[in-house]
C-alpha cells in the first residue's frame, strides 16, 4: 500500500487522505482542543506525548542534542533546536551530500514527532501552530532569542529576530511619523499609538 498513490484513511473532518491509518489518527488530533498529555511540572498541555517530552528537558535543563559541526560545543533540548541553530550559526559549514543524507536519517530515526504536512509548523517548545515554515523559524528564534538582524544605525546596538521586525525599528531612526492624526498636528511612528491618540479626541 505504501508503493502507491492510494490513500484510503480519510479524515472526516477535512477530507485529507492517508496512506496509513496511524497518520491519520496523528493528523485528527489537530481539530480539536485536547491536550491529554500534561506537563507534571508546570501545567502546560500538549498534543503529543513527544511534544511534552521536548517541552519537560527546559525545565530540567536536559541537553541531549549535540551540535554537529566538530568546532561547536552548543548542546540542544532538541533535534529541532540542533537543526535550527546548525543552519542559522553555521551555514559555511558545508557537508556533502551522502553526510547530509546519513545525518537526516539518524534525526528521522531519532525523532517520535508525526511528520505529516498539517503538524510541520507546529512550534515543538510551545505547541503553537504557525501558518508556515518562515514564520515558524522566526517563532523558534523567540525561544532561543536568537536575534541575527543588528541594526546598523550608529550608538543603537539592538538587535531583531526578523528582517521585517528591524526595518520597522529602523524607521525610528529617521524622522517618517507616517501615521498622522487628522484632528491635531500629531504624528506617530506606529499606528498602535496614533489608534490610541485617536481615543483622546472622542
Amino acid at each position: 500500500m505504501t508503493h502507491t498513490d492510494e490513500k484510503p484513511h480519510v479524515c472526516s473532518v477535512c477530507g485529507k487522505g492517508f496512506r496509513q491509518l496511524n497518520k491519520l489518527r496523528m493528523h485528527s488530533v489537530i481539530h480539536t482542543d485536547e491536550r491529554p498529555h500534561e506537563c507534571d511540572i508546570c501545567g502546560k498541555g500538549f498534543r503529543f506525548a513527544n511534544y511534552l517530552l521536548v517541552h519537560r528537558r527546559l525545565h530540567t535543563g536536559e541537553k541531549p542534542y549535540s551540535c554537529t559541526v566538530a568546532s561547536c560545543n552548543m548542546c540542544f533540548h532538541s533535534i529541532h533546536a540542533r537543526r535550527m541553530h546548525v543552519k542559522l550559526q553555521h551555514v559555511s559549514s558545508k557537508r556533502d551530500d551522502k553526510e547530509e543524507e546519513q545525518l537526516n536519517e539518524r534525526e528521522r530515526q531519532q525523532e517520535t514527532a508525526t511528520s505529516t504536512a498539517s503538524l510541520s509548523y507546529t512550534c515543538p517548545i510551545c505547541g503553537r501552530v504557525l501558518t508556515d515554515q518562515c514564520y515558524l523559524n522566526t517563532h523558534l528564534k523567540r525561544h532561543y532569542n536568537q536575534r541575527d538582524f543588528p541594526c546598523t544605525h550608529p550608538q543603537c546596538g539592538k538587535r531583531f529576530f526578523s528582517s521585517s521586525e528591524l526595518n520597522h525599528h529602523q524607521i525610528a531612526h529617521t524622522q517618517i511619523r507616517p501615521f498622522r492624526c487628522s484632528f491635531c498636528s500629531s504624528c506617530f511612528l506606529r499606528k498602535s499609538n496614533y489608534k490610541q491618540h485617536l481615543k483622546l479626541h472622542k
